[in-house]
């Protein structure tokens, strides 16, 4: 939450696509902001950037909360059994490295979700364990302890809620940042079920923009069971372009605009708790630095002298405990491995026989090189399950059915990133229906057209969710 703090001055700072802006709030006296002249694309050029608004704003702080949207935030909805504190945490970062969202480590911080059938959920904004590390030693290089570092869907859900009375039913916040646009799915002042960012959001009559929305509305309805009336337009304090609601056509929805907080993010920024939602402050390498401060200090040699005895007496234990749980990491991944080996070969199966009745009989080359272009053509997060086809008189027409580990808004971006590489390959081919168009169209549960006879396939996992695509070779 905010809390316009009154005792000291505060240090605010938002990285929002590529714009750096820094605000340093006093108890009394009027707020003093700095914007980086230019773009900040990376961590590198982040450092340089940090340094220089500490001396335009000739600042002595060195406590900051840090707000920023990133190409590299992903936010996942994710069922866990029921577990709480460390042991939550154990089980929700082994679920999220299954996921492989990065190359590198991942680190997440998460709020409740609304359970589903009795079955807890929660959302996790998730980011590169190193790229969050990078972000904490450039400040440290500055001097600055990072109090809170928090994705913008964290204050711009916030503002709104200070902008008027929170309301008790879920509602979806649209936060225009310049070409960017955010939405997010919040109830009341706590509770934040979904958020997602998009770039050059407009388009051609913000037709982009208007799908984006109902393609959120709909999440809504399937993932948490509620139908969304009411959706809050507001942008960010030191955007000065005019507000653009899109003109969407959905029967019952309510449209607040607003022309934004007072304060800028910069500016509102410094005033969250370390207990808003979404705090990676926690999950930095090393944790937050200390205060150096000569009593703290005298606390804290105090402290270790009072438990070193009792810290040599757990030593055996723990190290017996992480080497029984290399055991378990080691017979875990060489399942995986065993299991991963085994649904290649399946996979591998199910293309030979597609391409062998393909080749049967056929005398249209363009159906066969088709079929061998699957292999290529399939992105690496989804898996083929089924394969039917059949030659009619306006050519090959077909279905493809899978299922894919990846959950929450990217699953349909994937399937859609399908669709494009199958109607731009080298033999391509019109797609007419498919897991995405009829989640687009409101369908609650997408069904593939089945009027082909198929190849024997294997269910999806209970970890995974299905998806289909079905077309015309011409």
């Amino acid at each position: 939450m905010i809390r316009h703090r009154t005792a000291s001055t505060r240090l605010g700072i938002t990285w929002i696509h590529s714009r750096l802006e820094m605000a340093e709030v006093p108890s009394h006296g009027a707020t003093r902001t700095w914007v980086a002249p230019g773009p900040v694309a990376d961590v590198a050029a982040l450092g340089e950037a940090i340094a220089e608004g500490i001396r335009a704003l000739e600042s002595r702080q060195r406590r900051a909360n840090l707000v920023l949207d990133h190409r590299s935030i992903v936010f996942h909805l994710q069922e866990a059994p029921p577990a709480r504190g460390r042991t939550l945490d154990q089980l929700l970062h082994r679920l999220v490295a299954e996921q492989r969202l990065f190359p590198e480590p991942a680190v997440f911080t998460r709020t409740p979700a609304p359970p589903l059938a009795g079955r807890n959920r929660w959302l996790l904004a998730v980011l590169p364990r190193p790229f969050l590390n990078d972000i904490a030693t450039v400040f440290a290089a500055n001097g600055i302890q990072l109090a809170g570092v928090f994705p913008v869907a964290t204050l711009a859900a916030q503002q709104r809620i200070n902008d008027r009375q929170a309301s008790v039913e879920p509602e979806l916040v649209v936060t225009q940042l310049r070409d960017a646009r955010l939405l997010v799915i919040a109830r009341g002042s706590e509770e934040i079920w979904f958020a997602r960012s998009l770039q050059n959001a407009e388009g051609p009559e913000g037709t982009r923009l208007e799908q984006e929305i109902h393609r959120t509305l709909q999440f809504a309805k399937q993932r948490f069971g509620t139908s969304i009336r009411r959706v809050v337009w507001q942008r960010d304090g030191s955007e000065e372009s005019p507000l653009h609601r899109p003109h969407l056509a959905e029967p019952g929805l309510e449209w607040i605009s607003s022309d934004g907080p007072t304060l800028s993010f910069a500016a509102a920024s410094a005033h969250l708790e370390p207990a808003a939602p979404f705090n990676f402050s926690k999950a930095i390498a090393g944790g937050l630095l200390a205060d150096r401060k000569p009593v703290a200090l005298i606390a804290a040699a105090a402290l270790v002298l009072a438990v070193a005895f009792a810290t040599s007496v757990e030593v055996y234990r723990h190290q017996a405990l992480e080497s029984a749980m290399r055991v378990d990491r080691e017979a875990h991944a060489d399942a995986e491995v065993a299991t991963a080996r085994a649904n290649r070969q399946r996979e591998a199966d199910h293309f030979a026989r597609f391409v062998r009745s393909v080749q049967t009989g056929a005398t249209n080359h363009r159906a066969l090189l088709f079929a061998r272009r699957l292999v290529e053509t399939t992105p690496a997060p989804l898996r083929l399950s089924r394969i039917a086809a059949v030659q009619g008189t306006n050519g090959w027409e077909f279905t493809l059915e899978g299922a894919t580990r990846i959950q929450g808004s990217q699953y349909l971006g994937v399937v859609e990133e399908f669709e494009k590489r199958l109607e731009h390959d080298v033999v391509p081919c019109r797609v007419l229906n498919s897991t995405a168009r009829q989640t687009l169209a409101g369908i609650p549960n997408p069904i593939p057209p089945s009027p082909f006879p198929r190849f024997q396939g294997f269910q999806p996992r209970t970890d995974e969710r299905s998806w289909f695509i079905s077309g015309l070779l011409p």
